[in-house]
């Protein structure tokens, strides 16, 4: 015979216990009683970092690249998925050129700043380069071949790889999936996050 578990148990009968971890977001805010506007905006964050093992809130210079790294190349990848449209159609060529350009400045404002070298990135930056240079001048030909975009896409997940990230990690998981965490993890990273915010005030009694 099953055995039945309640959440209100009475005498008698099994007591229901789900470990915090399992709650989703809508069930944190519940039982926290958290304000929409205020609190639940700082516990659904601090929800996410805890799925996502994100435990510090600063991180150091190699992690932030990484991440960045990761971000540029979901969405080249998510620009490819749409074909011509992104690809040849105009403005979708003009537009991904523009984008792809943006990404050059910024991993290259990356590097001045990263105090080992990164040859993988290096390598990245000058294939960006040509694959825009290649699209200067007066009347320039914006389109790109799946084979120019895949040539970045993978300089792209080289240098990710070479920073410490797996694929994995481009999937970021949201407040509500069930990843377990350690609750005291979750206190200390509300109250620094809140103290970080200036709202120290917000959160006082989500933590007591």
């Amino acid at each position: 015979k099953g055995r039945v578990f309640k959440v209100e148990a009475e005498d008698g009968e099994n007591q229901l216990q789900v470990p915090s971890w399992f709650w989703n977001s809508s069930e944190w805010a519940s039982f926290t009683q958290a304000s929409p506007k205020a609190q639940l905006p700082l516990l659904k964050r601090s929800l996410r970092a805890m799925r996502n093992e994100e435990f510090d809130l600063k991180t150091n210079l190699d992690v932030e690249v990484k991440k960045y790294l990761g971000t540029i190349l979901v969405s080249l990848k998510a620009d490819k998925s749409k074909g011509a449209a992104a690809l040849n159609d105009f403005p979708g060529a003009k537009n991904l050129l523009a984008k792809i350009n943006t990404w050059r400045q910024s991993l290259e404002e990356y590097k001045e700043r990263l105090v080992t070298t990164h040859p993988e990135l290096d390598k990245l930056i000058v294939s960006i380069q040509d694959f825009c240079v290649q699209r200067e001048g007066r009347y320039p030909d914006y389109n790109a071949k799946v084979s120019a975009v895949d040539n970045i896409i993978d300089g792209m997940l080289s240098s990710f790889q070479s920073l410490g990230g797996n694929e994995c990690e481009l999937l970021p998981k949201n407040e509500d999936i069930p990843v377990p965490f350690d609750g005291g993890n979750l206190v200390s990273y509300l109250e620094a996050l809140a103290q970080e915010n200036g709202s120290e005030q917000y959160v006082e009694y989500l933590v007591a």
